[in-house]
């Protein structure tokens, strides 16, 4: 079975933009730690978990509106389309405006939640508003960048996202070389979204070619659905978020603020490997969902066409490129971050690696799950993470009678992958039985009178 044309344009877009943002990342990590130090990035990297940690106030808005824009869409309903993104912008604006008030009043517990002290503790300080502020417009530009993709056109929401990586890039390199320290990615940041979003805003008015640039129509029964769709994800997305930044203020403490940026690249750099497979499968939210409308007994056949598919691709592509870059390791670090090469930095890279190949194998299951609904099993996959990576930090005290270390922190979240994944393969495969016993099956007739043999 051959995938519709406008899901491959989607998959292959969406590998051409990981692979551009990969040699962007690439790019720029040697350059930041150049201008600012280990140390000066280290901070960074914890106030970006500020960043991080707005993604409380999406209340996984972003995932119910693709999958909700999508069933809209195939039905024709433009203006429920309309709706749904005034629904999901407004929502966001109101929820991370709180949270922006929240973080405002506790800026002091913050930096002294980061460990922070001297003039690393002011300029985090001070730093903190601008930080919220461009996290609480990222939300509303993934919003709309989401009804992009509820609307079936991946392959644009990847162009934007690439383009506005690029610009951030851009800016903050520019920035650094004209002296401006880490305001430099602060202004870099805060340009990526607002490009994004006037993007967003023009693509969604010719996708379903509206008159105007901004309809405001409102529906209270839009905005349930989208919170009620939305919650289970909010749930996951709160767990994701705390474990994030609770392992980089794990390695803060325990091992120093030096120390981060040695996590922060090993994880991120694992993850955009990983991206290189995972971005084929962000198409096939909307699609299950469109499925659903126009061909609800189709959908075990086009599943099981996908994940044989997706199979072959991550047994042999993906083990291929894991295990080369898991065997490379020293040699392309030091070749990529030159004077800035930390020793330690492969075997951390290499063991957060191994679990982020584990990992690999619960894109599919995520992404098929939250097309068909099931937001209840991902909220259960992330907490089974969250609670085998924290557990595990915890426990090492005792385990070994010693304090945890950087390779403490990067084991358990290996551990938590490999857990989730375990839990999303086997709620993949009961889906899969559900959807296999509601396939009609075709009465065999039988003669009357069989003919002797």
């Amino acid at each position: 079975m051959k995938l519709p044309s406008q899901l491959r344009v989607n998959v292959i877009t969406s590998l051409g933009s990981t692979v551009v943002s990969t040699l962007l990342m690439c790019i720029a990590y040697p350059v930041y730690l150049h201008f600012l130090a280990f140390e000066q990035y280290g901070l960074w990297v914890l106030l970006a978990t500020v960043m991080t940690m707005a993604q409380l106030g999406n209340f996984g808005v972003s995932s119910a509106l693709v999958k909700l824009i999508s069933e809209d869409f195939t039905k024709g309903d433009i203006e429920g389309v309309y709706q749904y993104v005034n629904c999901g912008v407004a929502w966001l604006s109101a929820s991370g405006a709180v949270l922006g008030c929240a973080v405002l009043m506790l800026r002091h517990a913050i930096v002294a939640l980061f460990g922070l002290g001297g003039a690393n503790a002011d300029l985090a300080f001070s730093l903190l508003p601008y930080v919220y502020t461009i996290s609480l417009y990222s939300l509303v530009a993934d919003a709309l960048s989401s009804a992009v993709a509820g609307l079936g056109r991946y392959d644009l929401v990847s162009y934007s996202q690439v383009t506005s990586q690029m610009l951030t890039v851009v800016i903050s390199v520019v920035l650094l070389n004209w002296h401006f320290g880490i305001w430099s990615l602060v202004i870099g940041n805060a340009a990526g979204p607002l490009l994004l979003s006037l993007w967003s805003l023009i693509v969604i008015r010719r996708v379903t070619r509206s008159v105007s640039l901004l309809r405001l129509t409102w529906d209270r029964r839009r905005l349930r659905r989208v919170l009620n769709f939305g919650s289970p994800i909010f749930g996951a997305t709160i767990i994701h978020t705390l474990l994030i930044s609770m392992n980089k203020v794990f390695v803060a403490r325990f091992a120093g603020t030096a120390a981060v940026p040695l996590y922060e690249i090993s994880f991120v750099t694992s993850f955009k490997i990983r991206s290189l497979f995972e971005s084929g499968f962000r198409s096939l939210a909307p699609e299950f969902s469109r499925l659903h409308v126009l061909a609800p007994t189709n959908v075990h056949r086009s599943l099981t066409a996908i994940e044989r598919k997706s199979s072959t691709v991550l047994r042999y592509g993906g083990t291929l490129v894991f295990l080369t870059a898991f065997l490379f390791a020293r040699f392309g670090m030091k070749l990529w971050l030159g004077d800035r090469f930390a020793p330690e930095l492969p075997t951390v890279f290499r063991v957060m690696l191994a679990g982020v190949f584990v990992s690999l194998w619960n894109v599919q299951p995520w992404y098929t799950l939250l097309g068909f609904g099931r937001n209840t099993q991902l909220l259960f996959a992330a907490s089974v993470m969250a609670l085998t990576n924290v557990g595990f930090v915890l426990a090492w005290p005792r385990l070994v009678n010693q304090a945890p270390t950087l390779m403490t922190v990067v084991i358990g979240t290996s551990l938590g992958f490999l857990m989730c994944t375990v839990y999303l393969l086997g709620e993949a495969a009961k889906l899969r039985s559900e959807l296999a016993a509601k396939v009609p099956r075709v009465a065999i007739r039988r003669p009357l009178f069989p003919s002797a043999s």
